[in-house]
């Protein structure tokens, strides 16, 4: 849950630093007055009773030493535990952080994950049966962990739990699991085995995918994939469905009505098929474009270069990224219409061609919203002619200056 409050993250300058807060912030639920310490086999586990008496919560862990098995307990002080990891709750506010159970700071955003040494010989967890609870970024960082198996109560699978764990090659979902984020495993790129219980009603997994079954929607897949087939009758491709992929080649069926956010994002992509037959999408040369109002779904990169299809008329935020390193963007004349976040294009070495003598229109997603995301730190280059077109466009919205506008 932890993730509503970081969305901003990765825009903000900072390094792997964290102060833990000394007190913790009264929980309704939980008495967060009152620390409880166990010592078990080999670790002693800080912990909150709930304030019904019914439940128990583990929030930190302590090791003295490296430990190839963490064995948490089943109860403190009688009550079966229930949660796992440093809670919603106990954060500062507007914290862009998280913290392990172990008490290392991660900021994934900045690529820490943790770096405790006692955590790094940490090869398999044995978890509480009656968990329904792990917190966000729990268990990153765990660089040994082979296997996971999750408990069977639950229903939700938080941002960065598993995240760099770079030997985790197997994980068994719970049956009652209901939300899967799809940065959990982020950086844990040598899963392979992925099952989930026939027993669950929202999931099943099925050649390294994992698929929703109402909604018929690809959720996430296996990162070692080289070649990902979606199978047929799959309707939605869910946001960041593809995170973390190794794959080359992806395989989009006909039945396919809506791409996620960023759904299709994988720098090592290197072909994308669209079935003949699809309603809503249509592939023209790199471009994947929504055929009813032209907007950009997807782009793959050919040899550091991304040409916009002119069937183009819109490009708005999430636009997935196939392949790696953007040297280059040409933006037609055809694109008529920019939606906030639009670029997807993230180095400001890329340089931007701007096919069309006027500017596309610039539209905002919220009422009273001035700020619009321009490449003006780029090497931005414009039809002869245009170039104090382009200058008032940007000093129109928010008063922004080129860095370095040219013509061609």
């Amino acid at each position: 849950m932890k993730m509503k409050l970081i969305l901003g993250a990765a825009l903000l300058a900072g390094v792997c630093l964290g102060t833990q807060p000394d007190t913790a912030e009264a929980a309704g639920k939980w008495n967060t007055e009152k620390t409880v310490t166990v010592t078990g086999e080999n670790a002693v586990f800080d912990a909150y009773l709930s304030n019904d008496g019914k439940e128990s919560w583990i929030y930190k862990v302590k090791l003295d030493k490296p430990v190839k098995k963490l064995v948490f307990p089943e109860k403190i002080n009688n009550l079966p535990v229930t949660r796992l990891g440093f809670g919603d709750e106990l954060y500062e506010e507007d914290a862009d952080w998280y913290y392990s159970i172990f008490g290392e700071t991660l900021e994934p955003w900045h690529g820490c994950y943790g770096h405790g040494v006692n955590i790094k010989e940490i090869e398999s967890i044995s978890f509480p049966s009656t968990v329904t609870t792990i917190e966000g970024g729990s268990f990153s960082g765990l660089s040994a962990l082979k296997k996971v198996k999750l408990p069977d109560g639950m229903k939700e699978l938080e941002s960065y739990s598993f995240s760099a764990c770079t030997s985790l090659k197997e994980v068994k979902l719970p049956a009652k699991l209901e939300n899967f984020n799809t940065v959990a495993f982020k950086k844990s790129r040598k899963i392979k085995k992925l099952s989930i219980s026939s027993k669950s009603k929202t999931f099943q997994t099925k050649n390294g995918l994992l698929i929703k079954k109402d909604k018929k929607s690809l959720v996430w897949i296996t990162p070692v994939l080289k070649t990902v087939t979606i199978p047929k009758g799959v309707k939605e491709i869910a946001d960041f469905g593809l995170a973390g992929t190794k794959a080359k080649k992806v395989v989009i069926p006909k039945s396919i009505r809506k791409i996620g956010f960023s759904a299709l994002t994988g720098k090592d992509i290197e072909k994308i098929e669209l079935k003949k037959g699809n309603k809503v999408y249509k592939m023209d040369g790199s471009s994947i474009y929504n055929k009813s109002n032209g907007q950009l779904a997807a782009v793959l990169v050919k040899n550091g270069r991304v040409k916009i299809s002119s069937k183009v008329k819109i490009l708005g935020e999430g636009t997935s990224v196939m392949g790696g390193h953007i040297a280059r963007v040409d933006i037609p004349k055809s694109v008529k219409k920019v939606i906030e976040e639009w670029m997807f294009f993230e180095s400001i070495l890329t340089k931007v061609y701007f096919h069309g003598k006027k500017p596309p229109v610039i539209k905002s997603k919220y009422s009273g919203q001035v700020f619009t995301a321009l490449p003006i730190f780029n090497e931005v280059y414009v039809p002869k002619g245009a170039k104090k077109t382009y200058i008032r466009w940007a000093k129109d919205r928010d008063g922004l200056k080129w860095d370095r506008l040219k013509t061609f």
